[in-house]
């Protein structure tokens, strides 16, 4: 009987994981579609822009106006979201097994940088003799 029910347990321990390994990389595809998308769109603006800066001699300076402040917020969009999404993306949580043994034991935390020196010896002792 507790044969069977170990077998239960990772089946559905399996089960566990593999639909949290589905579900990472549909977010992962999801992300990269969107970005993949965003790229394309901000290429489509900012040709289109600077096609119109480039031939000043066919537009009028509202077109060429419009066109410079839609290269300026297209570079500034970029930047901010290369900050956002890169430098500022939150660590993706690795996918673990969840069986029973990973569920029992405990977590250790590790101490900042700032605790650990604030906990190291301030003060040299040698030791004479």
């Amino acid at each position: 009987m507790a044969d069977a029910r170990a077998r239960e347990q990772l089946r559905q321990e399996r089960e566990a994981f593999d639909r949290s390994c589905r579900h990472s990389e549909a977010w992962f595809r999801l992300r990269l579609a969107l970005g993949y998308l965003g790229l394309g769109i901000m290429l489509a603006i900012t040709g289109t822009a600077a096609w119109v800066l480039f031939h000043p001699e066919a537009y009028g300076p509202l077109p060429m106006g419009a066109s410079a402040v839609a290269v300026m917020t297209q570079t500034l969009g970029l930047g901010f979201a290369i900050v956002r999404m890169v430098l500022l993306q939150p660590q993706v949580a690795s996918v673990t097994p969840a069986t029973a043994a990973s569920r029992t034991t405990p977590t250790t935390r590790r101490k900042s940088f700032t605790a650990a020196i604030a906990a190291a010896p301030t003060s040299i002792t040698a030791n004479e003799g």
